[in-house]
C-alpha cells in the first residue's frame, strides 16, 4: 500500500471510531432517540446532496437509459386549472366540474401518434366471450 492509501485508511478509521466516541459523549447530554433522529437526518441530507451533485454531472441514473423526448408542442399558460367562481356556479350548477387549462402552441410539430399509443388495449366482446 502506498502513502495515499494508508492516509485514506487512517482517515476512515478516525471517522468510524470517532463516531462511537462522540456518540458516547453525546448520550450524556442528549436522549438516545434524539441522537438517532439527528444522526439519521444528517446521513440522509448528506446522501441526498451527494446524489444530487452526482446526477447533475452524469445526466441521471446510470441504470436507466436516457430517453429522447420530443420537443413540447405547446407551453402551459396556467399552472393550475381555472375553475368557476361562486357566482358562475349559482347561475350554472354544471360549472362546478368545469376546469379550464390554457396552452400556447410552439414552433415544434404536433405529436403524431395513434390513439392506441395513448390508450390501453381493451378486450373486444369476442375476446371476453372466448375467455382471452
Amino acid at each position: 500500500m502506498n502513502r495515499t492509501e494508508w492516509t485514506l485508511l487512517l482517515l476512515l478509521a478516525l471517522l468510524w471510531g470517532g463516531s462511537f466516541f462522540f456518540g458516547k459523549v453525546a448520550l450524556a447530554a442528549v436522549p438516545p432517540l434524539t441522537l438517532v433522529v439527528l444522526r439519521t437526518g444528517i446521513a440522509a441530507l448528506a446522501l441526498i446532496a451527494f446524489l444530487a451533485a452526482r446526477s447533475e454531472t452524469r445526466g441521471g441514473s446510470r441504470h436507466a437509459p436516457e430517453v429522447k423526448r420530443a420537443a413540447p408542442s405547446f407551453n402551459v399558460l396556467t399552472k393550475k386549472p381555472i375553475v368557476a367562481d361562486d357566482a358562475e356556479i349559482a347561475r350554472n350548477p354544471r360549472a362546478r366540474s368545469a376546469k379550464l387549462r390554457a396552452g400556447e402552441r410552439t414552433d415544434a410539430p404536433a405529436h403524431r401518434g395513434e390513439a392506441s399509443d395513448f390508450l390501453p388495449r381493451l378486450p373486444s366482446l369476442d375476446d371476453v366471450m372466448r375467455g382471452r
